[in-house]
């Protein structure tokens, strides 16, 4: 079994107002991760996450092949 993790990621860019914050919480449901996203205000998103090093890592894939269509990630 792997070892739990928690991880924080801040992104920048267009993340606010565009249905960011419940894309990330729909993926990281999917793959089983617990957590929170949070608006940091301007541009910013924090992304509290904790599961296994895996899932975590899909899920910042998953941000970055597929966020909603109206988000420009411009740093993560």
């Amino acid at each position: 079994m792997e070892e739990k993790k928690a991880k924080k990621i801040t992104v920048t860019g267009v993340v606010e107002g565009v249905g960011f914050r419940p894309f990330v919480y729909r993926v990281a449901n999917s793959l089983g991760l617990k957590g929170y996203v949070k608006n940091l205000g301007g541009s910013e998103v924090l992304i509290h996450v904790e599961g296994n090093e895996r899932e975590i890592e899909n899920l910042v894939e998953h941000i970055k092949r597929s966020p909603p269509s109206r988000a420009i990630i411009e740093k993560k």
